[in-house]
């Protein structure tokens, strides 16, 4: 679907990425102008006694630098409980497209997380949300 300006914007784009020496597909030139990119957002609660939420942490902090098409990931304990009620755990993990998150999901790293985590998670919420 197509929006005011956008042959300007990807005829700039392309420029820009050539100057860099960057190959991008039209798709991606116009995801990246409108910035829309994902935030994949899990919130688990982790079965009482569980004393490998640090491990799981650590291991899912490992894949910052190590997964192509995340920019940024954020984890930690619920700091107000009273709100979330039942979860006391959030994982933010946001990709440049909702084509990233597509290959992410599908990824042997992907499917490893979920096979770590499984057995020490009593409940589990997940939200997909494009930013506009």
């Amino acid at each position: 679907m197509a929006y005011p300006g956008e042959r300007a914007v990807l005829r700039m784009s392309a420029r820009r990425a050539r100057m860099e020496s960057t190959k991008f597909s039209r798709r991606t030139l116009v995801l990246r102008h409108k910035g829309m990119k994902i935030h994949h957002i899990l919130l688990y609660r982790f079965k009482p006694g569980s004393d490998r939420v640090e491990e799981h942490l650590a291991a899912i902090l490992k894949f910052r630098d190590h997964t192509e098409g995340l920019i940024d990931l954020q984890c930690g304990r619920n700091m107000l409980p009273s709100f979330a009620g039942r979860y006391t755990h959030g994982f933010i993990m946001t990709f440049a497209s909702p084509d990233d998150l597509a290959k992410y999901n599908k990824s042997d790293a992907h499917r490893m997380l979920v096979d770590m985590f499984k057995p020490d998670i009593e409940d589990k919420a997940v939200f997909d949300l494009q930013s506009l």
